[in-house]
């Protein structure tokens, strides 16, 4: 997993593995972007 922080601002993006079928190994991976600690987007890497 990786974390990226903007400085000055509660902001935060996370790429994580979005897994549809339930097992640990998969190849759909997003990007997560909070604020404030709620989800504001997801993005898809394709």
């Amino acid at each position: 997993m990786a974390d990226i922080e903007n400085k000055g601002s509660n902001k935060k993006t996370v790429v994580r593995g979005l897994c549809f079928i339930g097992i640990p190994a998969d190849s759909n991976s997003v990007q997560v972007e909070c604020d404030n600690g709620k989800i504001v987007r997801i993005r898809p890497l394709h």
